[in-house]
């Protein structure tokens, strides 16, 4: 399980699945908060689960349904420059990460201004400011 250490993935996780992927503590949160698609940061392995983080949202999990994916190289909460369109030169803040399937790549929606954009953005179209 050590693979999964420090890496992006999907969880296609659903109540149909069952509970018994969850750690019975993060299960009521998870029930809540989750929805498919969304791209986590494992950042650590135990004996039977794996810590995955999305932004402030941390659970864990039995790693059979993790999916990996390629490093997005951002993290819910960095400050970015957007590099394109009518949004071109101004500050942002990554606030979803999501699974393009079609396209097998993350899109991110991003927060200018304290509004959220409702263009999905591919991560050449902004650069790292500061790490949130």
């Amino acid at each position: 399980m050590k693979n999964y250490e420090n890496t992006w993935g999907i969880y296609p996780w659903s109540i149909a699945r069952g509970e018994k992927y969850i750690f019975f503590e993060d299960l009521e949160s998870i029930k809540s908060f989750f929805s498919l698609g969304k791209v986590f940061y494992c950042n650590s392995v135990n004996e039977n689960f794996i810590d995955i983080n999305y932004g402030n949202n941390k659970f864990k999990v039995k790693p059979e349904l993790y999916q990996k994916v390629d490093d997005s190289g951002y993290f819910i909460g960095d400050l970015v420059k957007i590099k394109t369109g009518s949004s071109e030169g101004k500050e942002a803040v990554v606030k979803e990460m999501n699974w393009h399937y079609k396209n097998k790549e993350v899109v991110y929606l991003l927060e200018v201004d304290d509004k959220m954009k409702s263009r999905r953005y591919l991560k050449d179209d902004f650069e790292l400011l500061n790490r949130g």
